[in-house]
C-alpha cells in the first residue's frame, strides 16, 4: 500500500495551487488583473521580451488563451507588441511605461499576499517543502528524458 502522500501527490499539489491562485486572484481584483494577465505581465518584466508562445510553452497554459489576454492587455496599454527584426513571424512582448509602473505595485501587493499564505509556516517548513517540490520537479524531468 502507497503512503499517504504517494496516494494524495496531485490531491495536495493542486490544493496548494488552487490555494495560491485563490489567494493571489483577492489582491489582483485591487488591480482589474486576472491571475493570468499577471503571469504575463510578470514576465514581461521580468526578462527580456517575451513572446505569447514562449509564455504558454513555460506556464503550459493553451497559446490562444495567452493570445486572447495578451491582446486584452495591448487594448489596455499595459504591454506592446514589436515584430522580431530577423524573423518577421516572431512577435516580442513588452512592458509599456505604465505597464512598467503598474507591475512593482502589484508584485509587492502579491508578496504581501504570499506571506499571509505562510503565515504559519516555519521556516524548517518552508526549507522542506521547498526542498520536496525541487526533487519533485528533478524527478519528473528525468522521467520525461527517458
Amino acid at each position: 500500500m502507497a503512503d499517504w502522500l504517494t496516494s494524495n501527490l496531485g490531491q495536495n499539489v493542486n490544493g496548494v495551487a488552487r490555494a495560491v491562485s485563490l489567494g493571489n486572484e483577492v489582491v489582483l481584483a485591487e488591480f482589474d488583473i486576472s491571475f493570468l494577465d499577471f503571469i504575463i505581465l510578470i514576465n514581461c518584466y521580468e526578462g527580456p521580451e517575451k513572446t505569447a508562445t514562449g509564455i504558454a510553452r513555460m506556464t503550459d497554459y493553451d497559446p490562444g488563451r495567452i493570445s486572447r489576454t495578451v491582446e486584452q492587455l495591448v487594448q489596455r496599454g499595459l504591454i506592446q507588441r514589436r515584430r522580431f527584426r530577423s524573423d518577421r513571424r516572431v512577435v516580442q512582448l513588452s512592458l509599456t511605461e505604465e505597464g512598467q509602473i503598474l507591475v512593482p505595485t502589484v508584485l509587492s501587493r502579491v508578496l504581501e499576499g504570499n506571506a499571509l499564505l505562510l503565515q504559519s509556516v516555519t521556516d524548517e517548513e518552508r526549507a522542506a517543502y521547498a526542498t520536496v517540490s525541487r526533487k519533485i520537479i528533478a524527478n519528473c524531468a528525468a522521467m520525461q528524458s527517458e
